[in-house]
């Protein structure tokens, strides 16, 4: 059989690592990650609308905006409501995929 010589990490034929060792540096992601800051980025306000009337309705800390009637804002701990679609998307959040307020989404033949 033969005797090849294993090298597992640890042993004294490995380089040692120095404190000289260049190690990658990336830039931060944010201004406010250089600075320590632990705030989020501020949203544009929107005045939001009656939750009970409003056309279009979203959770208080949901991302996501549905039609009054879908059957996901039924749902809705402490709903907040919007008078329209671009109040919505102002406010950061994303349309529902199921009852699509948008109107955008595939039409069916």
């Amino acid at each position: 059989m033969f005797a090849m010589p294993l090298c597992i990490l640890g042993c004294a034929s490995a380089k040692p690592k120095s404190d000289t060792d260049e190690t990658l540096k990336l830039p931060p992601l944010h201004k406010d990650v250089a600075s320590g800051s632990k705030q989020k980025p501020a949203k544009a306000k929107v005045k939001d609308a009656d939750p009970n009337t409003a056309p279009f309705v979203s959770g208080k800390h949901i991302k996501v905006f549905h039609k009054r009637g879908c059957p996901y804002a039924a749902k809705l701990d402490s709903p907040v409501g919007f008078n329209s679609i671009s109040d919505a998307l102002t406010s950061g959040r994303i349309p529902c995929v199921f009852c699509d307020p948008n109107g955008t989404g595939p039409k069916e033949p």
